[in-house]
């Protein structure tokens, strides 16, 4: 059994993540947490694979 007594913690805001959290879109995050792990694993491999037609678009571009 765990006899220690709990620690108390300063809950004043830190300025770097203040500072960070002031340019997160939270409406993004929500809406992915919203998904099923399944979802969001489809989701990223749809990015990926939209990266990489844009690479190879820009680079045959760029020739």
């Amino acid at each position: 059994m765990d006899t220690r007594a709990p620690v108390d913690v300063a809950l004043e805001p830190d300025p770097v993540i203040e500072a960070y959290k002031r340019d997160v879109d939270r409406t993004l995050l929500r809406e992915n947490l919203r998904l099923s792990p399944e979802q969001r694993v489809i989701a990223l491999q749809r990015a990926i694979r939209q990266i990489t037609l844009l690479r190879k678009t820009f680079a045959r571009a760029t020739r």
